[in-house]
Protein backbone atom coordinates (compact mmCIF):
# COMPACT_ATOMS: atom_id res chain seq x y z
CA UNK A 1 0.00 0.00 0.00
CA UNK A 2 1.49 3.30 -1.11
CA UNK A 3 2.02 6.11 1.36
CA UNK A 4 1.50 9.56 -0.10
CA UNK A 5 2.37 13.03 1.22
CA UNK A 6 -0.46 15.49 1.61
CA UNK A 7 -0.45 19.14 0.50
CA UNK A 8 -2.54 22.24 0.92
CA UNK A 9 -4.20 24.02 -2.01
CA UNK A 10 -1.07 26.16 -2.54
CA UNK A 11 0.91 22.94 -3.14
CA UNK A 12 2.78 23.26 0.16
CA UNK A 13 3.54 19.97 1.84
CA UNK A 14 1.69 19.27 5.07
CA UNK A 15 3.30 17.18 7.79
CA UNK A 16 0.87 14.42 7.05
CA UNK A 17 0.61 11.33 4.86
CA UNK A 18 -2.13 8.93 3.92
CA UNK A 19 -2.26 5.35 2.73
CA UNK A 20 -3.70 5.18 -0.74
CA UNK A 21 -6.90 3.17 -0.87
CA UNK A 22 -7.24 3.06 2.91
CA UNK A 23 -7.22 6.50 4.52
CA UNK A 24 -9.70 9.29 3.85
CA UNK A 25 -8.69 12.85 3.07
CA UNK A 26 -9.94 15.78 5.09
CA UNK A 27 -11.23 18.94 3.48
CA UNK A 28 -8.32 21.11 2.27
CA UNK A 29 -5.97 18.13 1.92
CA UNK A 30 -4.60 17.27 -1.51
CA UNK A 31 -2.21 14.79 -3.05
CA UNK A 32 0.01 15.15 -6.11
CA UNK A 33 -0.49 13.43 -9.43
CA UNK A 34 2.04 13.72 -12.23
CA UNK A 35 0.67 13.70 -15.76
CA UNK A 36 3.13 13.40 -18.63
CA UNK A 37 2.00 14.24 -22.15
CA UNK A 38 4.35 12.73 -24.75
CA UNK A 39 4.26 14.40 -28.18
CA UNK A 40 6.20 12.96 -31.13
CA UNK A 41 7.70 14.81 -34.12
CA UNK A 42 4.38 14.47 -36.00
CA UNK A 43 2.64 16.34 -33.13
CA UNK A 44 0.82 13.14 -32.16
CA UNK A 45 -0.10 12.46 -28.54
CA UNK A 46 0.87 9.20 -26.83
CA UNK A 47 -2.07 7.75 -24.91
CA UNK A 48 -2.18 4.71 -22.66
CA UNK A 49 -5.20 2.55 -22.03
CA UNK A 50 -5.85 1.81 -18.36
CA UNK A 51 -6.00 -1.80 -17.23
CA UNK A 52 -9.64 -2.89 -16.96
CA UNK A 53 -9.13 -3.79 -13.25
CA UNK A 54 -8.31 -0.17 -12.33
CA UNK A 55 -10.67 2.73 -11.79
CA UNK A 56 -11.62 4.14 -15.20
CA UNK A 57 -10.50 0.77 -16.63
CA UNK A 58 -10.35 0.62 -20.40
CA UNK A 59 -10.23 4.40 -20.82
CA UNK A 60 -7.32 6.27 -22.41
CA UNK A 61 -5.07 8.88 -20.77
CA UNK A 62 -1.54 10.28 -20.78
CA UNK A 63 0.92 8.61 -18.41
CA UNK A 64 -0.29 9.56 -14.94
CA UNK A 65 0.60 8.56 -11.39
CA UNK A 66 0.84 9.54 -7.74
CA UNK A 67 3.87 11.12 -6.11
CA UNK A 68 5.04 8.88 -3.27
CA UNK A 69 6.11 10.02 0.19
CA UNK A 70 9.42 11.95 0.19
CA UNK A 71 9.44 12.05 -3.61
CA UNK A 72 9.62 15.33 -5.53
CA UNK A 73 7.13 16.01 -8.30
CA UNK A 74 9.62 15.57 -11.15
CA UNK A 75 10.94 12.38 -9.55
CA UNK A 76 7.38 11.04 -9.56
CA UNK A 77 6.99 11.95 -13.22
CA UNK A 78 10.23 10.23 -14.18
CA UNK A 79 9.35 7.15 -12.09
CA UNK A 80 5.90 6.85 -13.66
CA UNK A 81 7.36 6.93 -17.18
CA UNK A 82 9.81 4.19 -16.19
CA UNK A 83 7.28 2.07 -14.28
CA UNK A 84 4.40 2.20 -16.72
CA UNK A 85 6.19 2.34 -20.09
CA UNK A 86 9.85 1.55 -19.40
CA UNK A 87 10.81 4.97 -20.76
CA UNK A 88 13.86 6.63 -19.24
CA UNK A 89 14.38 10.35 -19.78
CA UNK A 90 16.45 13.06 -18.13
CA UNK A 91 14.85 15.73 -15.95
CA UNK A 92 15.73 18.43 -18.45
CA UNK A 93 13.74 16.64 -21.18
CA UNK A 94 10.51 17.27 -19.27
CA UNK A 95 8.88 20.70 -19.45
CA UNK A 96 6.62 21.71 -16.59
CA UNK A 97 3.49 23.38 -17.97
CA UNK A 98 1.32 24.11 -14.93
CA UNK A 99 -0.78 22.42 -12.29
CA UNK A 100 -4.53 22.15 -11.97
CA UNK A 101 -6.69 21.16 -9.03
CA UNK A 102 -9.50 18.68 -9.48
CA UNK A 103 -11.27 17.48 -6.36
CA UNK A 104 -8.53 16.40 -3.92
CA UNK A 105 -5.85 16.12 -6.61
CA UNK A 106 -3.17 18.61 -7.58
CA UNK A 107 -2.21 17.51 -11.08
CA UNK A 108 1.20 18.60 -12.36
CA UNK A 109 1.22 18.72 -16.15
CA UNK A 110 4.48 17.88 -17.92
CA UNK A 111 5.34 17.80 -21.60
CA UNK A 112 7.86 15.47 -23.20
CA UNK A 113 8.63 16.28 -26.84
CA UNK A 114 10.29 13.08 -27.94
CA UNK A 115 9.97 10.64 -30.78
CA UNK A 116 9.44 7.32 -29.03
CA UNK A 117 8.50 4.40 -31.22
CA UNK A 118 5.69 2.21 -29.89
CA UNK A 119 7.82 -0.92 -30.28
CA UNK A 120 10.41 0.62 -27.89
CA UNK A 121 7.81 0.78 -25.11
CA UNK A 122 7.28 -2.03 -22.63
CA UNK A 123 3.89 -1.72 -20.94
CA UNK A 124 3.39 -2.63 -17.30
CA UNK A 125 0.39 -4.91 -17.86
CA UNK A 126 -1.29 -4.33 -14.49
CA UNK A 127 -1.29 -0.60 -15.29
CA UNK A 128 -1.45 -0.25 -19.09
CA UNK A 129 -3.07 -2.62 -21.57
CA UNK A 130 -2.50 -0.69 -24.78
CA UNK A 131 -0.70 2.36 -26.18
CA UNK A 132 -1.13 4.48 -29.28
CA UNK A 133 -0.39 7.84 -30.82
CA UNK A 134 -3.33 10.01 -31.84
CA UNK A 135 -3.73 13.32 -33.62
CA UNK A 136 -5.38 16.20 -31.77
CA UNK A 137 -8.45 15.63 -33.95
CA UNK A 138 -8.61 11.97 -32.87
CA UNK A 139 -8.07 13.08 -29.24
CA UNK A 140 -11.12 15.39 -29.50
CA UNK A 141 -13.14 12.60 -31.10
CA UNK A 142 -12.16 10.19 -28.31
CA UNK A 143 -13.17 12.80 -25.75
CA UNK A 144 -16.56 13.27 -27.40
CA UNK A 145 -17.03 9.47 -27.39
CA UNK A 146 -16.13 9.22 -23.66
CA UNK A 147 -13.07 7.06 -24.43
CA UNK A 148 -10.75 9.24 -22.29
CA UNK A 149 -10.47 9.49 -18.52
CA UNK A 150 -12.37 12.50 -17.16
CA UNK A 151 -11.05 16.06 -17.00
CA UNK A 152 -8.59 16.03 -19.90
CA UNK A 153 -10.29 18.78 -21.92
CA UNK A 154 -7.76 21.34 -20.64
CA UNK A 155 -5.08 19.74 -22.82
CA UNK A 156 -6.57 21.06 -26.06
CA UNK A 157 -5.60 24.63 -25.08
CA UNK A 158 -2.10 23.50 -24.07
CA UNK A 159 -1.71 21.64 -27.36
CA UNK A 160 -2.56 24.80 -29.35
CA UNK A 161 0.46 26.53 -27.76
CA UNK A 162 2.93 23.75 -28.61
Amino acid sequence: METIDLYNKEKQKLNKTFKRGKDKLNKDEYYLLEQIWIINKNKEILLTQRNKNKSYGGLWEPTTGHVKTKEKDIEGALRELKEELNITVKKQELTYIKHIIIDSKIIDIWLLNKDIKLEQITKKQDEVTNIKYVSIQKFKEMQNNNELTPNLEYFIEIYKKI
